[in-house]
């Protein structure tokens, strides 16, 4: 993850903290995925239980971090969403009021994790230069067109050689790597979350035809991405029985 110029490598167990509009990235670069959990909280839904003074003091000690959480630390928070996740589906009499209770005790534990750690164990990232971070932002940005190591390095203004050396001193990734991550990630987000044929996948993620995406997506995830949607089916389907 990139955030405020610095890079972090994340792991399970990792904690991340953002304040509104906080510029940040995210990347998975391993061929198995991770499970995250992800709450956006306003501060105007505690007006429920906070004054705007108390309210202001709470968010006041949350500022945007990575911290680790020891297994115990881990299991809190997990137990704290998902009470947040039942909450949130309670319907009737004072339900709101329910879910803004929990939320109000899941950022009291928030605070007391983020206050423990931080003089000593908060993640330590490392600088990326603003080059890069432009790069980064294109690539996001342009993913599913024909982009190009020279194109990028064109538009950060430097040469090829020291945009590669950059490149991969900053994101532990090659060019190409970072690239073709982000194309995977979307198409496994696709097959996942929609029903949009194959063809259609692979023009969205920018691979040049279906063919393209099957052998890149078999290179990473070890099968192909028509059966790994209807693995992924099957696996929902017992779930849900």
């Amino acid at each position: 993850m990139i955030l405020n110029g610095l890079c972090y490598r994340l792991r399970a167990g990792d904690l991340y903290l953002l304040r509104p509009f906080e510029l940040h990235s995210t990347e998975s670069r391993g061929a198995a995925f991770y499970e995250r959990y992800l709450l956006n909280l306003p501060a105007v839904q505690m007006r429920e239980l906070l004054t705007d003074a108390e309210s202001r003091v709470l968010f006041g000690k949350l500022d945007s971090c990575v911290v680790h959480l020891e297994e115990d630390g881990m299991k809190k928070i997990q137990n704290l969403f998902q009470r947040l996740e039942q909450a949130g589906q309670r319907e009737g009499f004072l339900a709101q009021k329910l879910l803004c209770a929990v939320a109000l005790e899941f950022l009291i534990a928030l605070t007391d994790v983020i206050g423990e750690k931080r003089a000593t164990e908060c993640v330590q990232g490392k600088y990326v230069s603003d080059e890069i971070i432009t790069a980064i932002h294109y690539i996001q940005t342009h993913y599913r067109e024909k982009i190009t190591l020279d194109g990028v390095a064109e538009t950060v203004h430097l040469s090829r050689y020291h945009f590669c050396r950059l490149f991969h001193q900053m994101t532990g990734a090659t060019f190409l790597e970072y690239l073709y991550n982000i194309r995977l990630s979307t198409a496994h987000r696709l097959l996942t979350e929609t029903a949009l044929p194959l063809s259609e996948i692979a023009e969205n993620c920018g691979f040049t035809s279906t063919a393209h995406l099957t052998r890149s997506f078999r290179g990473k995830y070890g099968m192909a991405p028509g059966r790994f949607r209807r693995v992924k089916l099957s696996e929902n389907i017992e779930k849900n029985k």
